[in-house]
């Protein structure tokens, strides 16, 4: 069993919550399975192995909000490390990281990024250099988080608009850019607005609206909406075919009690039912979600890997041409910081690829800003370099993205998750929500890996998974992200 330890000097600074999502994980970024503990003043981390390491915790950021930010990769020592100057360190290094290998493309920064980053180097100087005196050295810090993050949401932007410009070629770029349809139908206000905003529609195939009854399905819904899409001249992507969580599986279904063999059997019946209902009226089947999460449904990673090879061949058998992709959610892995799994998302990932079984994409769900089963807030340069490693499986990326507009109680909520109450420096808000789809969106249509950009969920009015993460309210009432996203596709996509 290996440790760390470190100091936290003031206890403002470090939430319970914060505690209990503090992992620490190696070189590849894997996580590894830890348990945090603070006596209100050391904070420490333990795990199986004893090697060096890198720490990630939740941390405010000044005039930000709370990120996951991440140390340098450190050696265990008895003496603690001083946890704020650490994740100053690690934050800027990960800024000079990125802005060096941005510059190999080509890429310069501008005058008031260049500010930024002299500001966060010279508050890292002081910080490091004056540790002795508390205060000082806390301050210091600040500054070196807020200077590297204005510095690096700049870059960020600044990089991205320049590959755009260089993708386009003076023609729009060929990124897919959708949103989920779930039942019932749209109504008129809401049609409007997603004909204008996205060129694909992802049909959500949920297994528990289908077949309420066992052994009776009735696909009258989802045929509405194909229709609706073909009048639109959308492209449809229709999935998950299979998704292990209660919400997706009908109530009749008993996946705790039921023999392995015929829950097996129970979603290649239902697989190939819905293909062979829409074989050749849809682009590309979404064979596969959250199958790597250790959620609600309890499978085994053998199962759970079974049944993933059986839904991909049972769809390539009804269907061998349309393609077929396989979406993973936490892709940075945070369902594996309390316990020991075999596989990482990528290297579940990197396994299909190589068994040749005929996945034709991978799909990153990004569902930011929540609790257990999402994603914990990233900053964009942890984006690029997820979407950077991912690419290099050498398959197309379709990410799917839900954030929230609001922090309180959802009542139509399925998922048991809370948005985090600090995005961005007044928390989650119709306006943040705004900016984040502008910057995300953005971002990602400058990586050429990005075959299409999926928002995860279309309305509140409906039962949904996560809290507040639609384009439209409870009420039906659009949000101004759809606006934004309208206007970057009027931008770069047509």
């Amino acid at each position: 069993m290996g440790f760390m330890r470190f100091l936290v000097p003031s206890d403002e600074r470090l939430r319970d919550e914060a505690v209990q999502r503090a992992y620490l994980m190696g070189m590849d970024y894997v996580p590894w399975a830890s348990q945090a503990s603070w006596d209100g003043q050391v904070l420490t981390v333990e795990r199986e192995v004893r090697e060096s390491g890198m720490l990630a915790i939740p941390w405010t950021v000044p005039a930000h909000g709370e990120y996951v930010l991440q140390t340098t990769s450190l050696v265990e020592r008895r003496q603690p490390y001083l946890l704020p100057l650490e994740l100053a360190r690690g934050t800027l290094h990960r800024l000079r990281s990125q802005l060096s290998n941005w510059k190999l493309l080509g890429y310069r920064p501008s005058e008031s990024t260049l500010r930024s980053i002299g500001a966060a180097q010279e508050s890292f100087i002081v910080a490091a250099t004056r540790q002795a005196e508390v205060p000082v050295c806390l301050a210091a810090c600040d500054d070196c988080q807020r200077h590297c993050f204005d510095a690096e949401e700049a870059a960020s932007l600044e990089f991205s608009l320049a590959s755009i410009q260089a993708r386009r070629l003076n023609q729009p770029l060929p990124t897919l850019l959708g949103v989920t349809l779930e039942s019932p139908p749209l109504d008129a206000r809401a049609e409007k607005w997603l004909q204008t905003a996205f060129n694909t529609a992802h049909i959500a195939t949920c297994w528990s609206e289908i077949e309420q009854i066992a052994g009776t399905r009735s696909f009258a819904a989802i045929e509405h909406q194909l229709r609706w899409c073909r009048e639109q001249g959308l492209k449809v992507i229709a999935g998950p075919l299979f998704r292990p969580s209660r919400r997706s599986w009908p109530a009749w279904l008993d996946t705790r009690g039921s023999d392995f063999s015929d829950l097996h059997r129970q979603v290649v019946e239902h697989v190939d039912a819905t293909v062979n209902a829409f074989q050749g009226k849809v682009h590309a089947w979404h064979a596969v979600a959250g199958i790597v999460n250790d959620g609600e449904i309890r499978l085994s990673e053998e199962q759970r890997l079974r049944l993933t090879v059986s839904v991909i061949e049972t769809i390539r058998k009804a269907d061998a041409r349309t393609p077929v992709v396989v979406s993973f959610d936490q892709p940075w892995g945070e369902y594996m910081t309390r316990r020991h799994f075999d596989l990482s998302p990528l290297h579940y990932a990197d396994m299909l690829v190589r068994s040749e079984l005929g996945v034709s994409g991978l799909g990153l769900e990004i569902n930011f800003g929540y609790g257990s089963r999402a994603t914990w807030p990233r900053d964009s340069f942890e984006i690029s370099r997820l979407i950077d490693q991912w690419s290099l499986l050498g398959l197309p990326l379709l990410v799917f993205v839900t954030a929230p507009s609001d922090v309180t109680r959802d009542a139509r909520a399925v998922e048991p998750c809370e948005p985090y109450p600090r995005l961005g420096p007044e928390g989650a808000s119709p306006e943040w929500q705004r900016s984040f789809a502008d910057r995300f969106t953005t971002l990602l249509l400058a990586r050429s890996a990005v075959h299409s950009v999926i928002w995860n969920q279309g309305r509140d009015e409906v039962p949904h998974d996560f809290a507040h993460g639609g384009l439209f309210d409870s009420a039906g009432t659009r949000k101004p992200a759809i606006e934004t996203l309208a206007n970057l596709r009027h931008r770069f996509l047509s």
